[in-house]
């Protein structure tokens, strides 16, 4: 972990810096040039005694920067003491590869190195914090954050509170009969499925299975509910609003339930968390 700049303003500490991603070290290959190093933002309550846990809050589609989640979600959750780490997802901001233009992949393969990414970096910066003595622990994101935030979740060891917002179990469903659907070339896939070859290449995958209420991104019928893949889950449904809508408008029931979830997982002790600041750091 290399912190690159520390500074205070109105009793907070604010911190960025960079780690290289786990993924990276295992599958290098993966990863376009600028890609591998994880940027962050860290904003915590300047008194240690008004600490009351840390969330990670992950990007959506098209969030580039820190500014979206900082004024939306941490500026307010710091006011009841729980700090915030703010990455730059793969792919975008300081991260995106020069040939890509905005936040358009220019392979499928990449949103799937994004989501692995990910997961290794929110263990990364899960294991500092405890060590750095927060707790609890969190991670939240808004759409395709709340889809990372799972994955990410799913990967942890420590009981950690997870606030997935305006996502679900698979996004399949907004390429199929979602607002997506009709800018997929469906003719082109039939000619690719009419091929053996691809027939046979597709049956070596394993796994291959073809929340707001008007929402057309987040399909939930006939997909895995998230309560029967985490038994004791709760789901929220925001009547009548859309996708677009719940994620420029609901930001205060956004963090109520973080704070709710929060304090849930306040009753679970980490394996071990010592207080002191971790001895591998490296400021600059």
């Amino acid at each position: 972990m290399i912190i690159t700049k520390e500074w205070n303003r109105k009793d907070i500490t604010y911190m960025e810096g960079n780690f290289l991603s786990p993924l990276y070290e295992w599958c290098p290959q993966l990863f376009p040039a600028g890609v591998e190093k994880c940027y962050w933002r860290g904003l915590f309550p300047q008194k240690s005694e008004k600490r009351n846990g840390l969330v990670i809050h992950l990007a959506g589609t098209g969030d580039h920067t820190f500014f979206r989640r900082e004024y939306g979600f941490a500026n307010d959750l710091l006011k009841e003491g729980y700090s915030a780490i703010l990455i730059e997802n793969p792919y975008y901001g300081t991260r995106k590869p020069k040939q890509q233009f905005s936040s358009s992949l220019l392979n499928v393969s990449d949103l799937f190195v994004m989501g692995a990414a990910i997961i290794g970096e929110c263990n990364f910066i899960l294991r500092w914090a405890k060590e750095a003595g927060h707790w609890p622990l969190g991670i939240s994101g808004v759409s395709m954050g709340g889809y990372m935030a799972c994955l990410a979740a799913s990967n942890v060891h420590d009981p950690i509170a997870l606030v997935p917002c305006l996502s679900w179990t698979t996004a399949a469903p907004v390429y199929t009969e979602g607002a997506l659907s009709d800018a997929i070339q469906w003719k082109n896939l039939g000619k690719e499925l009419s091929s053996k070859h691809f027939r046979d290449a597709i049956s070596q995958i394993k796994d291959c299975n073809w929340l707001e209420q008007l929402d057309a991104y987040i399909i939930r019928n006939d997909v895995p509910d998230l309560t029967d893949l985490w038994p004791g889950s709760h789901v929220k449904i925001i009547p009548r609003v859309g996708h677009v809508q719940a994620y420029f408008s609901m930001h205060n029931l956004f963090r109520e339930v973080i704070t709710e979830t929060m304090e849930a997982a306040r009753k679970y002790s980490p394996t071990k968390t010592p207080t002191k600041i971790p001895e591998n750091i490296e400021i600059k």
